[in-house]
């Protein structure tokens, strides 16, 4: 037997006060329904010691604060005090009054409060390449749950790398020392395999390439240097030429564009001219009028010169309106003054002829220039456009041609240097190949040579685990004729089948997981070298055997067994367990606690139900 463990006390911080379960017994039986908190307080012992994958549920993950476990090891009692809201977990030695604090997953460098538990019950915290030590792995064997008692995932080193390592510590298989060789040569083994392969992946990639040697990369890298080279002459002319060129087509964009605000001028004074035109023949179409009223005026007399109203002509000297009966006394003068009327009326509308005609000439010479100016700003636009289509482009095709060059052979040299590079890794890779395989070797030699020993070891385990484990499981079922512990992966064997293959027999996954659990508990104390303490704990682990009389009769069977192997182990260990069961027989350690509703596991933490 190598560590020590028993939990003597389990507290509870709910709303600031503390109270819990005292767990002295060696035998202590929680019995109650489901629903009254055993699971819960499996789960937060868990937490207590340091597990990261207890998680609470409803009102316990709500209420309670803090966990205390008051534990027996080979140093001394313990008070283990978990912080629910932070995850440090307070180890205080109650007899020297060490005090030390750790958080459940610890930042780089710190130990974790799990890793603590672990030295506390004499078990050694081992990382390698290929597994570590693990208090989750070391509490699978230490705990059997409600939900894992009816799988088939039963076994010492299932479960992955970490659970493999950790098995091969708590069972004695391997010290710190050849565990770390083995995980040496493992991981030795693993880097030549993967060196191997890069190996092969890049010397496949050669073969696609050619197998150019350093000597055919040294010829092609001179050749593409040469291409490279007068790509870059060729460019620079190119550039000089396409410069030349911009510069001339510059100086005819530059005549175009004075031509085009030629032509905008001259189309700014002929729409000025049609504006003038337009303005002249309104003047001449009123002079028109008026001197056709003083015709008019002149060819009748139109008003009376006395009441201004008309007469009808001819009117003699003497006539008299026929209102007002006045006589034209006037008339001579009105006629001279009517000649003169007209007369100046004539001379207007002939002056506004002649600046219609002015008008007109004035337009038709500005149209003129505008149509030059058209002409010339196309000619001399067609000129530029021909220039940058025969002399600019043409530059610049030749200079764009003359870079494509250049960046081809630029490309084809990183492509050799590609190619250098991937022989020059080919060569390290087998040089790196051969340090891996030697290194491979040589771990594998060291290793095997502590592998005889831990072969020895792994197969009288075998047997010793068989010899406690056959007679258990026989005796809690009649349905199982044969059943051993294999030596590889220590997953026991039932009726030449493994356990994932026995789906059919209901409530065997259980009574092969209690039967398993009972094995090692027994192994702790009995089993020489065997490094894990003698402690279990039994969360219902019989609810998946059914009902009737041979569920009845498994879990008495069960039951019996239970408190046998306690009874055997007597105060050298401890069991904790819940069941609805009552126990069909017992011995001087065992305590049985009676929980119900009134009279949960935590006693001062009230379900959501009775708020």
């Amino acid at each position: 037997m190598s560590g020590e463990l028993k939990i003597l006390k389990h507290e509870f911080k709910v709303g600031g006060v503390w109270e819990g379960r005292g767990t002295t017994a060696t035998l202590m039986q929680f019995k109650g329904p489901t629903g009254v908190g055993g699971t819960t307080g499996c789960k937060t012992a868990l937490a207590a010691m340091g597990s990261t994958a207890a998680k609470l549920v409803g009102e316990a993950d709500e209420d309670v604060e803090a966990v205390r476990l008051t534990i027996e090891v080979a140093t001394g009692r313990w008070h283990l005090t978990h912080d629910r809201f932070t995850g440090d977990t307070e180890f205080v030695n109650e007899a020297t009054g060490e005090a030390v604090t750790h958080p459940a997953k610890p930042d780089s460098g710190q130990q974790s409060s799990g890793a603590f538990f672990l030295s506390l019950v004499g078990l050694p915290v081992v990382e390698t390449d290929r597994g570590a030590v693990t208090l989750d792995a070391v509490l699978r064997c230490l705990c059997l749950s409600q939900q894992r008692a009816s799988t088939a995932q039963v076994g010492g080193a299932i479960g992955g790398q970490n659970h493999e390592t950790t098995w091969e510590i708590a069972a004695g298989l391997l010290d710190e020392k050849a565990l770390r060789l083995k995980a040496k040569a493992r991981h030795t083994a693993s880097t030549a395999r993967k060196e191997r392969k890069r190996l092969e992946e890049l010397q496949d990639k050669r073969r696609a390439h050619g197998l150019a040697t350093a000597t055919d990369l040294e010829r092609r890298e001179a050749r593409h240097r040469d291409d490279e080279a007068r790509a870059v002459t060729d460019v620079e002319a190119a550039t000089i030429a396409l410069d030349e060129a911009g510069r001339l087509h510059t100086k005819h964009k530059n005549a175009a564009d004075a031509a085009q605000e030629a032509l905008t001028t001259t189309e700014r004074e002929t729409r000025q001219a049609a504006r003038a035109l337009r303005a002249r023949y309104e003047e001449r179409g009123a002079a028109r009028e008026r001197h056709q009223q003083a015709q008019d005026k002149l060819a009748y007399r139109t008003h009376c010169p006395e009441c201004n109203q008309q007469l009808t002509p001819p009117v003699g000297s003497q006539q008299l309106c026929h209102l007002c009966k006045e006589p034209d006394s006037d008339r001579q003068a009105r006629l001279a003054r009517l000649q003169q009327e007209a007369h100046d009326a004539k001379l207007a509308e002939q002056r506004a002829d002649q600046a219609v005609r002015d008008g007109e000439a004035a337009e038709h010479a500005a149209t003129a220039r505008q149509d030059g100016a058209k002409e010339e700003a196309r000619r001399l636009q067609r000129t530029a456009d021909t220039f940058q289509l025969n002399h600019v482009a043409t530059a610049q095709a030749a200079r764009d041609q003359a870079q494509a060059r250049r960046r081809e052979a630029r490309i084809q040299l990183d492509a050799v240097n590609e190619l250098r590079k991937e022989l020059h890794e080919v060569k390290e890779r087998e040089q790196s190949v051969a340090r891996s395989d030697a290194a491979a070797q040589d771990a594998e030699r060291v290793w095997k040579a502590a592998e005889t020993a831990a072969d020895e070891r792994r197969s009288w385990l075998a047997k010793e685990l068989t010899g406690i484990f056959a007679p258990l499981l026989t005796g809690m079922t009649g349905e199982v004729s044969d059943a051993y512990i294999e030596s590889k992966m220590f997953t026991p064997m039932v009726n030449g089948r493994q356990p994932k293959d026995l789906y059919h027999y209901a409530g065997l996954f259980n009574l092969i997981q209690l039967a398993w659990h009972l094995t090692l508990f027994t192994a702790a104390r009995t089993v020489d070298g065997f490094n894990l303490p003698a402690f279990l704990w039994l969360d219902s682990p019989l609810d998946g055997l059914g009902a009737g009389e041979d569920g009845e009769r498994h879990a008495t069977a069960a039951l019996r067994a239970i408190v046998e192997v306690s009874a055997a182990a007597g105060d050298e260990g401890q069991i904790i367990f819940t069941t609805p069961q009552t126990l069909p027989t017992s011995h001087g350690g065992v305590r049985t606690t009676i929980l119900d509703s009134t009279n949960r596991y935590i006693p001062h933490l009230q379900p959501w139900s009775h708020r």
